[in-house]
Protein backbone atom coordinates (compact mmCIF):
# COMPACT_ATOMS: atom_id res chain seq x y z
CA UNK A 1 0.00 0.00 0.00
CA UNK A 2 2.56 2.42 0.69
CA UNK A 3 4.13 1.70 -2.56
CA UNK A 4 1.42 2.83 -4.01
CA UNK A 5 0.75 5.84 -2.48
CA UNK A 6 4.91 6.76 -2.93
CA UNK A 7 4.02 5.75 -6.87
CA UNK A 8 1.43 8.16 -7.26
CA UNK A 9 2.79 11.07 -5.53
CA UNK A 10 6.15 10.36 -7.87
CA UNK A 11 3.98 10.77 -11.12
CA UNK A 12 1.80 13.08 -10.04
CA UNK A 13 5.23 15.01 -8.99
CA UNK A 14 7.09 14.11 -12.45
CA UNK A 15 3.68 15.07 -14.63
CA UNK A 16 3.77 18.32 -12.98
CA UNK A 17 7.19 18.95 -13.69
CA UNK A 18 6.85 18.01 -17.29
CA UNK A 19 3.67 20.55 -17.51
CA UNK A 20 5.93 23.00 -16.15
CA UNK A 21 8.58 22.46 -18.35
CA UNK A 22 5.69 23.18 -21.39
CA UNK A 23 4.52 25.88 -19.89
CA UNK A 24 7.39 28.02 -18.81
CA UNK A 25 8.08 29.63 -22.50
CA UNK A 26 8.83 33.51 -23.44
CA UNK A 27 9.14 34.53 -27.12
CA UNK A 28 12.61 36.27 -28.03
CA UNK A 29 13.03 39.24 -30.32
CA UNK A 30 15.43 38.72 -32.90
CA UNK A 31 16.90 41.20 -35.10
CA UNK A 32 17.69 39.65 -38.78
CA UNK A 33 21.33 41.16 -39.86
CA UNK A 34 21.69 39.61 -43.32
CA UNK A 35 19.51 37.15 -45.47
CA UNK A 36 20.08 35.85 -49.28
CA UNK A 37 22.23 33.95 -50.74
CA UNK A 38 25.57 33.04 -51.30
CA UNK A 39 26.59 32.63 -54.57
CA UNK A 40 30.09 31.00 -54.87
CA UNK A 41 28.67 27.85 -55.63
CA UNK A 42 30.00 26.35 -52.32
CA UNK A 43 33.66 28.17 -52.56
CA UNK A 44 33.04 29.91 -49.87
CA UNK A 45 33.68 26.57 -47.54
CA UNK A 46 29.92 26.75 -46.03
CA UNK A 47 28.67 24.17 -46.38
CA UNK A 48 24.99 23.06 -45.00
CA UNK A 49 24.91 24.08 -41.02
CA UNK A 50 23.57 26.27 -38.59
CA UNK A 51 26.41 28.03 -36.38
CA UNK A 52 26.27 29.68 -33.22
CA UNK A 53 28.53 32.56 -32.51
CA UNK A 54 29.50 33.92 -29.26
CA UNK A 55 32.46 35.87 -29.79
CA UNK A 56 33.76 38.58 -31.86
CA UNK A 57 37.00 36.31 -32.97
CA UNK A 58 34.38 33.25 -34.04
CA UNK A 59 32.46 36.57 -36.53
CA UNK A 60 35.38 37.38 -37.85
CA UNK A 61 36.08 33.94 -38.52
CA UNK A 62 33.10 33.52 -40.46
CA UNK A 63 32.87 36.86 -42.45
CA UNK A 64 36.47 35.69 -43.85
CA UNK A 65 34.53 32.59 -44.92
CA UNK A 66 31.85 34.53 -46.69
CA UNK A 67 34.41 37.17 -48.33
CA UNK A 68 36.44 34.52 -49.57
CA UNK A 69 35.28 34.39 -52.93
CA UNK A 70 35.25 36.97 -55.33
CA UNK A 71 31.71 36.72 -56.26
CA UNK A 72 30.73 37.86 -52.13
CA UNK A 73 30.72 41.41 -51.43
CA UNK A 74 29.51 41.30 -47.73
CA UNK A 75 29.67 44.80 -46.24
CA UNK A 76 29.10 43.81 -42.46
CA UNK A 77 31.44 47.03 -41.59
CA UNK A 78 28.84 49.63 -40.01
CA UNK A 79 27.47 46.33 -38.08
CA UNK A 80 28.45 46.56 -34.47
CA UNK A 81 27.56 43.66 -31.88
CA UNK A 82 28.21 43.45 -28.61
CA UNK A 83 29.09 40.25 -27.88
CA UNK A 84 28.59 40.58 -24.38
CA UNK A 85 25.16 40.92 -24.75
CA UNK A 86 23.92 39.52 -27.78
CA UNK A 87 25.14 36.05 -29.97
CA UNK A 88 25.30 35.34 -33.45
CA UNK A 89 22.94 32.93 -35.01
CA UNK A 90 23.61 31.67 -38.39
CA UNK A 91 21.51 28.97 -40.25
CA UNK A 92 22.86 27.92 -43.79
CA UNK A 93 21.21 25.50 -46.26
CA UNK A 94 22.95 23.36 -48.83
CA UNK A 95 24.10 24.56 -52.52
CA UNK A 96 20.86 24.68 -54.72
CA UNK A 97 20.95 24.49 -58.61
CA UNK A 98 18.61 27.22 -58.91
CA UNK A 99 17.43 31.13 -57.66
CA UNK A 100 14.05 29.70 -55.96
CA UNK A 101 14.88 28.71 -52.57
CA UNK A 102 15.58 31.27 -49.29
CA UNK A 103 15.82 30.17 -45.34
CA UNK A 104 14.50 32.44 -42.50
CA UNK A 105 14.35 31.76 -38.83
CA UNK A 106 10.75 32.20 -37.79
CA UNK A 107 10.72 32.27 -33.90
CA UNK A 108 13.31 32.25 -30.55
CA UNK A 109 11.56 30.82 -27.87
CA UNK A 110 13.06 31.03 -24.36
CA UNK A 111 12.26 27.74 -22.55
CA UNK A 112 13.35 27.14 -18.80
CA UNK A 113 16.35 24.64 -19.93
CA UNK A 114 17.31 26.53 -23.05
CA UNK A 115 16.64 28.56 -25.96
CA UNK A 116 15.11 26.62 -29.14
CA UNK A 117 15.74 28.79 -32.24
CA UNK A 118 13.17 27.25 -35.16
CA UNK A 119 14.27 27.95 -38.66
CA UNK A 120 12.32 27.01 -42.08
CA UNK A 121 13.72 26.47 -45.37
CA UNK A 122 11.63 27.44 -48.48
CA UNK A 123 11.06 26.90 -52.38
CA UNK A 124 9.81 29.99 -53.86
CA UNK A 125 6.94 29.98 -56.35
CA UNK A 126 7.36 31.59 -59.80
CA UNK A 127 10.18 31.98 -62.03
CA UNK A 128 13.62 31.51 -60.82
CA UNK A 129 16.82 31.55 -62.03
CA UNK A 130 19.24 28.63 -63.16
CA UNK A 131 22.25 29.39 -60.82
CA UNK A 132 23.97 27.78 -57.81
CA UNK A 133 23.29 29.46 -54.47
CA UNK A 134 23.55 28.63 -50.82
CA UNK A 135 20.34 30.37 -49.08
CA UNK A 136 21.55 32.00 -45.63
CA UNK A 137 19.97 34.34 -42.58
CA UNK A 138 21.94 35.22 -39.91
CA UNK A 139 20.38 37.06 -36.83
CA UNK A 140 21.30 38.50 -33.93
CA UNK A 141 19.52 37.38 -30.17
CA UNK A 142 19.90 38.56 -26.55
CA UNK A 143 22.43 36.58 -24.98
CA UNK A 144 21.62 33.75 -22.21
CA UNK A 145 23.48 31.23 -20.17
CA UNK A 146 21.46 28.69 -21.86
CA UNK A 147 22.04 26.05 -24.68
CA UNK A 148 21.39 27.11 -28.18
CA UNK A 149 19.38 24.27 -30.24
CA UNK A 150 19.06 25.62 -33.14
CA UNK A 151 15.74 23.47 -34.83
CA UNK A 152 14.41 23.05 -38.39
CA UNK A 153 10.51 23.03 -38.92
CA UNK A 154 9.98 20.78 -41.63
CA UNK A 155 7.28 21.74 -44.01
Amino acid sequence: MTVLIILAISTSYSCSVFKQEILKKNNIPFQVIAKGNLKGAGSEGVCESNIIIKTKKDWDTLLLKLNSSRVNLYEFSNLSIDFDKNIILACFDGVQSSGSHSIKVVDVIEYRKEVRVFYSKLELEGPSTQAFIQPYVIVKVPKTQKEYVITELKQ
